[in-house]
């Protein structure tokens, strides 16, 4: 049974191929021993250099993507497909396992494994750190490679100063729905505002208004101070940092994040 849809010539024992026709290309050598897996949309052999051109870069003959830092060569092995620009002597390498599916790892300026390639997704972040994904939940990694906040969120917005919304899906008892709880965490990998809050405002400036079992509060994104709004059925939105917008005697609507009659004031 043919394996490859086609193969192209031979140079210098090596020849360009492709396993259907959505034209995947990889690359294999006389045994037809494939020694740069067909996950490339782009395949090119370059004479001059020997080297085979992807749409992500250059591999040589063994399979291994050519990367650069400072003026050096670095050979990534060849179980990656390529990698990210190197940032502080560390590069995010992507391992393809199909056209469709990927793995991240961190690799060092020796391409030594720093993070092997286990993770759905891999971020830098602005303090250097990098936020994962294993296992559909997020966590963070410190550049030497050791984990400071475990995967154990369903999701983390973006930093900013130096805080991030995350969330936790909670199974609901009726089929097919779940809940959902927020809280906040920052660059370092502490939970600042607990994971347990049902709703969480967007910012306004320094403030964002959070509620928990139909109590509300104040959440102060530079202090992480909390102040309570006892009695209210609904608080917001804050129109200053004194002054916000509240409901007293009125219905909230969970699903739908309004209230109903009651009287409104600020």
């Amino acid at each position: 049974k043919p394996t490859y849809y086609s193969v192209g010539s031979f140079h210098k024992g090596y020849a360009i191929v492709s396993k259907d026709e959505e034209n995947e290309y990889g690359v294999v050598d006389t045994l037809l021993n494939e020694v740069i897996p067909c996950h490339f949309r782009a395949m090119e052999y370059i004479e001059e250099s020997h080297l085979f051109k992807t749409e992500t870069g250059y591999k040589d003959s063994l399979g291994r993507y050519i990367s650069e830092l400072n003026g050096t060569e670095v050979l990534v092995p060849s179980k990656y497909s390529y990698c990210e620009l190197f940032n502080n002597g560390l590069a995010i390498a992507v391992l393809n396992i199909n056209r469709y599916t990927a793995r991240y790892g961190l690799i060092n300026d020796r391409a030594a494994d720093v993070l092997p390639p286990i993770f759905e997704s891999l971020l830098l972040l602005d303090n250097g750190f990098y936020m994962f994904k294993l296992n559909k939940k997020y966590g963070l990694s410190d550049n030497s490679g050791s984990i400071i906040m475990p995967n154990k969120y369903h999701g983390i917005g973006e930093f900013i100063d130096n805080l991030a919304l995350a969330r936790v899906n909670i199974k609901s008892v009726q089929p097919n729905k779940e809940s959902r709880l927020y809280g906040y965490v920052d660059l370092q990998g502490n939970e600042i505002l607990p994971v347990e809050y049902e709703f969480i405002g967007k910012r306004f400036n320094n403030r964002v208004v959070i509620m928990k079992g139909g109590e509300w509060w104040l959440f102060g994104i530079d202090d992480y101070k909390l102040t309570a709004f006892p009695g209210v059925a609904y608080l917001g939105p804050c129109v200053s940092d004194d002054l916000c917008k509240v409901n007293i005697g009125g219905q909230y609507d969970k699903e739908k994040n309004r209230v109903t009659s009651g009287q409104f004031g600020y």
